[in-house]
């Protein structure tokens, strides 16, 4: 379930991005201007990677949570029935 975990988060986050801040003036990039290097480019490059990052760990690490709190939850609702049960 990891990998799919990820996979979802991954797309999902690459929605995202393309959609918002990727269509920001400040990431329409490229490594050459009039066959000059840009050293500004590999800073925004790395601005861009780091979003990514955080978004995709934060979008993976709520997916992890969710699936963990919905099998607590069953396992509270599974223990009340078998306490009634008892009764």
């Amino acid at each position: 379930m990891n990998f799919w975990k990820f996979m979802i988060s991954f797309f999902i986050v690459s929605t995202i991005a393309d959609f918002t801040y990727l269509k920001l003036d400040f990431f329409q990039y490229s490594l050459f201007k009039a066959d000059v290097f840009q050293w500004v480019t590999p800073i925004k490059f790395l601005v861009e990677i780091i979003i990514f990052a955080v978004l995709l760990y934060g979008l993976y690490n709520l997916l992890d949570f969710l699936e963990k709190w919905r099998m607590e939850r069953k396992y509270i609702k599974t223990q009340k029935e078998l306490a009634n049960e008892a009764k």
